[in-house]
């Protein structure tokens, strides 16, 4: 017994715009914190490196989501939404940025565990490694 709901265009635009909203502030926040990084020499730690790079992630996962103000007047006439190199474009964006937020995460997790229970030290040299292996996984992840 599976029934269907369906949104009227007035629903629909509600829905883009909160979206767009949320995605706004997280873009806001997300590019403060990498101009802070840029800013101050001070902050430039490791820790804050990672933490600079997943909010780098967040800003193209936030723009993403604000892309779809683009298409707002298909969305709000309920006409059928045509997949093209835009939607295709917005949606490998969402996927790759989405699991480097959530890879970035977890690596920075990973460090404060190693970093206050194993008592590990990692090197400064080493951050641009990290960089490129969290990339690389969510590129390979998002192109399959």
């Amino acid at each position: 017994m599976s029934s269907t709901t369906t949104l009227s265009s007035d629903q629909i635009l509600t829905l883009i715009i909160i979206e767009a909203s949320i995605n706004t502030l997280s873009l806001a926040g997300s590019l403060f914190i990498v101009c802070v990084y840029f800013r101050f020499k001070k902050l430039r730690s490791f820790a804050f490196f990672l933490i600079t790079l997943l909010c780098f992630s967040d800003s193209i996962r936030a723009f993403t989501g604000i892309m779809s103000l683009f298409r707002l007047e298909e969305a709000y006439q309920n006409l059928q939404l045509d997949p093209g190199i835009i939607c295709q474009s917005q949606a490998f964006l969402l996927n790759w940025s989405g699991l480097s937020v959530i890879i970035f995460s977890d690596l920075i997790f990973w460090m404060l565990y190693s970093a206050t229970i194993r008592k590990k030290v990692y090197s400064e040299r080493d951050r641009w490694k990290y960089a490129v292996i969290v990339y690389s996984i969510s590129l390979g992840a998002s192109l399959l």
